[in-house]
Order: structure tokens, then C-alpha cells, then sequence
């Protein structure tokens, strides 16, 4: 029984040795016999920037708005215009009438001076009749100036003239109207406000993290969007250092050429944070992994790794900066695929390329 055990296993060797042997027969696979075929592009250079969209609308500058008021108690006798409208230097605006108190007060005005001068003349003409005396002279002349002080400030607030019109000091429009006509209105309040036409400017919204990120002087193209193809260069001019408490959002103000948009027209805005010239590849050239970002390029027929660090991108490119390999294009599609070594089989080689791009 021992000496058949024996011989099994004596035979079980042998068939293990033989198929060792098999297989240390077997060729060796070759990594460079491997290939993909892929697609490249050749490395080039033009100019990133890197925006910030944002959305708004234009609207006035707070700093340049006129409003329009009367410094006595009164009513509208008749408005000319029409919110938003468009006005000329001089053209009429709206008519204000006095008001019943206003008038009043006007007429004790008047009537005080005209009582206080034949007082003080009645007062000089006993003083040399020796019936009066030099102090009642001067309480006389005393309450003929205070009368008409009274008065001179009745005529300041324009009291006496029964009806006003306002005219635009200026071209402009109508950028509020808080009145019509026949309403009642106290004493200095607020019947219109008048806009110059130049004083327009965009008013883009921007989360509180993002505004930290713009500043005055930054550049912007602002484009309309109820109008295709309106695009207006602009120019950041401010940034709120308060946040709404309601949307906790900043504003930020643009300033844009006269008349390129109409006041409360909704547009977007681009702004520039930076912008430079750089080494740029399609954004599907760059990949990642547990060892940063790298790409692609072919060298004799084989694919190279470069390790790259990647900046700023649009929708089709990105920005590159590392050791490139000068010459050699950069594969776009395939390099899923690819390990470093491998042989590759160029399908389409795009060498577009910008007006003055450089190679590595």
C-alpha cells in the first residue's frame, strides 16, 4: 500500500514539472505590441480668461438722479409726462397750484409789511412833531424788517404765484413718478425724479463669495437678453459692501456707453477676473488620477505621460503647464486607454492652431 501511494505522488509530480515546463515555453507578451489608436491635437497657445457671469438690469445712478420737489404745501394741477419718458432741457414737466394755506399765509405776509411801513412812517412823522420818541422810531423799523422777512421767506418757497410749472433742467427721463393729477402733497415732498441720459449704468447681482472676487476696473461685456446679439463692453465701477437681506446677494455696478440698453432692460454680464496667455489643450486631453492631473503626446509612435497642473478653462479649452515633449502632439481621444510606453495609432492629427500660437 505504501509503495502505491508513493507512486502517485511520484507521478503527480512529474504531471506539475511538465506543465511548468509548458508554460516557461509559452512566448512573452510584448507591452509595446500593444496599441490604441488615437486622435491629437498639436499644443498651442492663445489667451484665457477666467469670468464671472452674473445677471441684472440697468438702472439709474443713484448719485446723478435730480428729484423734483416744491418747498410749500400744494397740489398737482396737471402732470405732462409718463414714467420712463424721455425728455428735452426746458420741456414741461407737470403744473403745481398752491395750496388754500399756502396762499394764506402768503397773504399775512404782504398785508404785515404793508402794516408795518405805514406804521413806521406814522411813528417818524410824530417824532417830529416831538410826539414820539427815538426808541419807538427804531421798535418800528424793528417790526417793518421782521414783516418782511416773513415775507422774503414766503416768496423763497415760491408762495404768490398761485400755479408753477416744472420744466426738466436738463435732457434726461423720467425715471419715477410719484404723483398725479389732483393729488395733495406736503411741503418739499418728492413729485418726480429726472435722470440724465448718460448717467445709466448696470446693476449685476453676485453671491456674496463671488463679489469678494471683483473689483473697480474690471473688465465686462454685458449683453442684453431680450435682444440677440446686443453686446456692449462695460466696466465695473463698484461693488456694494452690504449683502440683501432678503436674496444675500451684492450688487456690483457696471457703467456702459449712453444709450446701449433701455433703463430696466434685463442683461448678463461677463466679468473679467484675469486674462493670459497660456498653453492650452481640449479639456478632454487633461486627466486625473491618485497622481494629479497629466496628459498625453506621442513620441516616436509611443505615448509619453506628462504630469501637468491645470488653470483656468472654458467650455473647449484648458489651461496647461508642465514638462511637454517640444513637437510632440497632445491625444484627445483614446488616452482613456492608454498607459505610459504603449504603442499608439494616430487616427486624425488637428494642427489648428490661433494667429501667432507658439509650440513648446
Amino acid at each position: 500500500m505504501k509503495y502505491i501511494i508513493v507512486a502517485f505522488c511520484l507521478g503527480l509530480m512529474c504531471l506539475q514539472g511538465g506543465a511548468r515546463a509548458d508554460d516557461d515555453d509559452a512566448p512573452a507578451v510584448d507591452a509595446k505590441a500593444i496599441s490604441a489608436q488615437v486622435k491629437t491635437v498639436v499644443l498651442r497657445q492663445q489667451t484665457m480668461r477666467d469670468v464671472l457671469m452674473a445677471y441684472g438690469q440697468l438702472a439709474q445712478d443713484a448719485r446723478q438722479v435730480s428729484t423734483l420737489s416744491v418747498p410749500r404745501a400744494g397740489q398737482v394741477a396737471a402732470v405732462a409726462v409718463r414714467l420712463g419718458q424721455r425728455v428735452r432741457k426746458g420741456q414741461p414737466l407737470l403744473t403745481f397750484a398752491d395750496s388754500a394755506e399756502t396762499s394764506q399765509a402768503w397773504q399775512q405776509a404782504r398785508l404785515a409789511v404793508e402794516y408795518a411801513r405805514g406804521e413806521r412812517a406814522r411813528t417818524a412823522q410824530l417824532l417830529t412833531q416831538q410826539l414820539a420818541t427815538a426808541g419807538q422810531l427804531a421798535a418800528a423799523d424793528k417790526a417793518l424788517a421782521d414783516a418782511q422777512a416773513a415775507l422774503h421767506a414766503q416768496q423763497a418757497m415760491g408762495a404768490g404765484r398761485g400755479t408753477e410749472r416744472l420744466v426738466a433742467p436738463f435732457d434726461g427721463w423720467v425715471s419715477a413718478l410719484p404723483v398725479s393729477a389732483g393729488d395733495r402733497t406736503a411741503a418739499g415732498a418728492a413729485l418726480l425724479q429726472l435722470s440724465p441720459l448718460a448717467s445709466a449704468q448696470v446693476v449685476l447681482a453676485l453671491s456674496i463669495v463671488d463679489s469678494a472676487r471683483v473689483r473697480p476696473g474690471m473688465a465686462v461685456s454685458v449683453a442684453s437678453l431680450v435682444r440677440q446679439d446686443l453686446v456692449r463692453p462695460g466696466q465695473v465701477s463698484w461693488v456694494s459692501g452690504a449683502a440683501n437681506g432678503q436674496t444675500q446677494q451684492v450688487e456690483v455696478g457696471v457703467s456702459v456707453p449712453s444709450g446701449a440698453f433701455l433703463p430696466g432692460e434685463r442683461v448678463s454680464g461677463e466679468i473679467v477676473l484675469r486674462q493670459q496667455l497660456a498653453w492650452v489643450v481640449p479639456r478632454l486631453a487633461v486627466l486625473t488620477d491618485a497622481g494629479g492631473a497629466y496628459l498625453y503626446q506621442v513620441k516616436v509612435g509611443q505615448a509619453v505621460r506628462v504630469a501637468v497642473r491645470a488653470g483656468i478653462e472654458d467650455a473647449q479649452m484648458r489651461e496647461v503647464s508642465g514638462a511637454f515633449l517640444p513637437g510632440a502632439p497632445v491625444v484627445t481621444e483614446g488616452n482613456y486607454e492608454l498607459q505610459p510606453g504603449m504603442a499608439v495609432n494616430v487616427l486624425a492629427a488637428t494642427a489648428a492652431a490661433v494667429p501667432g500660437a507658439a509650440r513648446p
